[in-house]
């Protein structure tokens, strides 16, 4: 059989592709979220990513939810109940999670956040943004909640703007990421 294009194309290929893509098909079906985590899952540690595009920087902090309640499961005691309840309140403020330099004139633009749970672990996946009057200024970003959160210890950070992009690791001792 001939196809339009002039290459050969045989039964045996098709075979062959759809015995590679349906494996792949079940597998992904079979993962409890319909997001791919990013990043592996470790407690003390997470990933930000970040992108400058014009005036808007984007972040996407991921987290394991034990860094920050203590607890993964669902929540079954009221003390429980009332460390997720407050999470996601403070989730809402994004000055209560991360600040700009103040010469770039930043303001929040969103917020959103999703728990992310597999059969062993739960995390948090937070987005942001901040639109920037002057980007050009940006020079730092303060990682608040390392302070507030003391079972994070670092956070690997992926960064892209128009010079390029880079990665570094920002700990607990030192919550600031300078661009």
């Amino acid at each position: 059989m001939k196809s339009h294009s002039g290459f050969f194309f045989a039964p045996w290929v098709l075979l062959f592709v759809l015995t590679g893509i349906i494996p792949a098909i079940s597998f992904s079906q079979s993962t409890s979220s319909p997001k791919k985590q990013s990043h592996s899952h470790q407690h003390g540690k997470g990933s930000l990513e970040l992108t400058l595009e014009k005036n808007i920087l984007n972040g996407t902090l991921e987290l394991p939810l034990e860094a920050l309640l203590g607890f993964e499961h669902a929540p079954k005691t009221s003390a429980e109940k009332l460390a997720l309840s407050t999470l996601e309140k403070n989730l809402a403020s994004l000055h209560l999670w991360f600040t700009v330099s103040k010469n770039a004139s930043c303001t929040e633009s969103k917020t959103s956040f999703e728990r992310q749970t597999n059969s062993q672990h739960s995390d948090l996946l937070y987005t942001f943004s901040f639109i920037c009057e002057k980007p050009e200024a940006l020079q730092e970003l303060h990682l608040l909640f390392l302070k507030e959160y003391k079972r994070v210890q670092e956070i690997q950070v992926f960064y892209v703007n128009q010079a390029g992009q880079r990665s570094i690791v920002v700990k607990r001792n030192s919550p600031i990421l300078r661009f």
